[in-house]
């Protein structure tokens, strides 16, 4: 009888609570975000999120050359549902899983990065471009995560 009541308490609590046992985001709007890469500048240079939303952060070169997101600190404090690569019509190509550290697109393409923040204090951190050069030309900003 103790083992029925355990069993019947268990089914209710996993029931009954809210995103247990289940990704709790599968079924929220995206938070859309562009990020565009031009030649030595990221548009816009301040990139602020906050913990705990889904974002879907499309990153569009829309430069003549190869460019690059090295953003450390934000990959160390978000989620990463997918990232997915898209074609020049927008459809998916490909899908990648886990976190990314730095992300380089050829000229003209685009990739979307879905991910949930997550800190236990504000953090700031710093986004680059890391192809030789790009940085020295002033291809950097700032992201921001809110608590």
């Amino acid at each position: 009888m103790k083992k029925v009541f355990i069993t019947i308490l268990l089914f209710l609590l996993v029931s009954v609570t809210p995103g247990f046992g289940e990704d709790s985001h599968s079924e929220e709007e995206p938070i859309n975000v562009l990020l565009t890469l031009d030649e030595y500048r990221f548009l816009p240079e301040e990139l602020e999120f906050e913990s705990g939303k889904l974002y879907r952060l499309t990153i569009y070169n829309e430069g003549k050359m190869t460019h690059e997101l090295d953003a450390p600190d934000l990959s160390a404090h978000v989620f990463t549902k997918k990232i997915v690569v898209l074609d020049d019509s927008g459809n998916m190509i490909a899908e990648i899983k886990g976190k990314p550290r730095e992300v380089e697109l050829a000229p003209g393409k685009s990739l979307e990065w879905w991910f949930v923040p997550f800190v236990g204090d504000t953090e700031e951190g710093e986004m680059v471009c890391d192809i030789p050069g790009h940085r020295a030309f002033g291809m950097k900003g700032r992201v921001l995560i809110k608590r």
